[in-house]
């Protein structure tokens, strides 16, 4: 399934503002961006496969911010 979400289609310069669509829990936003960039055929008809999706890719630093790395290494040590 992780092939039909192409986060990579999703330009650097988008990153932080999906990021902070996800973080205000702005489903519409998000879903608005991921079809712009033909991310997936899922962005408008499957809101949960959505915010999986996109909470997997900043969460994996495939879409990440200078906040998110910085976020993430205080995390993780």
């Amino acid at each position: 399934m992780a092939m039909e979400w192409n986060w990579s289609n999703l330009p650097e310069t988008e990153h932080a503002a999906l990021i902070s669509h996800v973080e205000a829990q702005q489903w519409q936003q998000v879903a608005r961006i991921c079809e712009q960039y033909k991310v997936s055929t899922y962005c408008c008809c499957n809101v949960q496969g959505l915010q999986a999706w996109a909470l997997w890719a900043i969460e994996t630093g495939i879409i990440n911010d200078e906040r998110t790395v910085k976020n993430m290494a205080s995390h993780n040590g």
